[in-house]
């Protein structure tokens, strides 16, 4: 049988080169013709067993705990992202992004709280919340903390504090939770012969 599958490889490749290229150029050329119509489904059904133990894992935890959908906004102001005006250009940003309808929530360096611009005692942390807005911050500690913090740097703000985030999080989709929810009960009930 080998034998044979060599032979007919020489027949028609080997011998008959130009021809071999040809009609591979020719599938070539009618598989780019379709290019456009190519669709790529990245979703975790698509790249994850129908059954996956998982993502059935996942999606239980998810639906127990609950997940917030978030964008991460970069910003980079051309002066120092703790002046003034780069402060209030940030507030303003956050503010268009609220202003956008699928948009719930949005968190800056404006809003976290701050535990060493000056430094707040353990004793103090369930009474005072000091954030970018407090009046008594000190701007070179609260610099120091967003870049260096475990909490913040390389999260809202870059380690060379230039770079700030602003983390938009989307308002949740019912229906299409709800839909995936009825899915993946239709799903269970066929697995289990219950369906009817």
């Amino acid at each position: 049988m080998l034998e044979r599958l060599r032979a007919l490889y020489e027949r028609l490749v080997l011998d008959a080169p130009w021809a071999a290229l040809a009609l591979a150029a020719g599938a070539l050329l009618l598989a780019a013709s379709q290019l456009g119509e190519f669709r790529l489904d990245a979703s975790a059904d698509s790249l994850l067993l129908e059954d996956d133990p998982d993502l059935r894992y996942f999606r239980g935890v998810l639906e127990r705990y609950g997940s917030r959908d978030f964008l991460a906004v970069t910003y980079r102001p051309d002066a120092p992202p703790l002046a003034a005006a780069s402060r209030a250009r940030l507030d303003a940003l956050r503010a268009d992004l609220l202003a956008l309808p699928a948009i719930e929530d949005v968190v800056t360096i404006l809003d976290v709280p701050l535990l060493t611009a000056p430094p707040i005692e353990f004793a103090e942390l369930g009474r005072v919340t000091r954030t970018l807005r407090s009046p008594d911050v000190d701007l070179e500690l609260a610099a120091r903390e967003l870049a260096q913090s475990p909490f913040y740097s390389d999260l809202l703000m870059s380690r060379d504090g230039r770079t700030t985030a602003l983390i938009a999080y989307l308002r949740a989709d019912a229906a299409g939770t709800a839909l995936l929810r009825d899915r993946t009960r239709l799903r269970d009930a066929r697995r289990a012969g219950t369906l009817d």
